[in-house]
């Protein structure tokens, strides 16, 4: 994995690169080619106590599961699950409708808007990850909770147990992410 700070015009140092290598495991014969999910940020660049929403869209009526990972310091990152959550206990879509997070619908059911937070260690930058993954079918809090641990490998965030989880599962899922920059507010 490659990482790092990149210069943009008019701003030195501003942009952070990530570039990873990744071992992809083949889908099995029997795999849904045509179920996919969309993610769409509002803002990439964020100031803290900035708002912003997502937008998703699935090709397919689905269950969605969305995630936040990142920096907790020292090299660190933490994946947080956002949905499903108490307030939200399931979020099923519906193919080829968008649906805005947050949305009236979810603010009436107690659901915060996603607003932008450094990490405790307050650097002057921080890149976030948000993530949904998509399902056709509901999956178990042991399967799609990052809080779960793997017995068979060390994973701080998170995030990769449940990509693990999700690919010996054998059930059809889809995902997409977007990076987001949150900037200390000047």
């Amino acid at each position: 994995m490659e990482r790092g700070y990149r210069s943009v015009p008019g701003c030195q140092g501003c942009r952070y690169y990530v570039r990873y290598r990744s071992c992809i495991v083949p889908e099995p014969d029997t795999a849904d080619r045509d179920f996919s999910v969309e993610l769409k940020v509002s803002r990439e660049v964020l100031y803290e106590g900035d708002e912003a929403t997502l937008e998703i869209t699935p090709s397919k009526d689905c269950y969605i599961y969305l995630y936040d990972t990142y920096d907790i310091g020292r090299g660190k990152k933490q994946t947080d699950l956002l949905l499903p959550s108490e307030y939200a206990p399931e979020v099923r879509l519906k193919g080829g409708q968008a649906w805005v997070f947050t949305d009236d619908e979810a603010k009436k059911r107690g659901l915060l808007g996603l607003t932008a937070q450094l990490p405790p260690d307050k650097p002057a930058v921080s890149v976030e990850e948000i993530r949904v993954i998509a399902s056709k079918t509901p999956r178990p809090v042991k399967m799609y909770d990052p809080k779960v641990p793997n017995p068979k490998q060390a994973d701080e965030s998170g995030r990769a147990s449940v990509l693990r989880r999700l690919n010996s599962s054998g059930v059809s899922w889809a995902e997409d992410s977007a990076a987001i920059s949150i900037f200390q507010k000047k």
